[in-house]
């Protein structure tokens, strides 16, 4: 399970070799709001929790 405030890794899709944090999480539609820093500005981005993984 993921955590408000985690860091992850995105693994697939546009966003993939970026690291983010966790904003929110939506367990219903297994989606996590991830803030991804893109020019220098974080930015909000919607993943499936199948794209990301944790940091250790």
């Amino acid at each position: 399970m993921f955590h408000k405030g985690e860091r992850v890794n995105v693994v697939g899709g546009p966003f993939a070799g970026s690291e983010g944090r966790i904003e929110d999480i939506h367990v219903k539609s297994e989606k996590l709001t991830v803030m991804i820093p893109i020019f220098g500005r974080e930015t909000r981005v919607d993943l499936d929790f199948a794209l990301v993984e944790r940091i250790s």
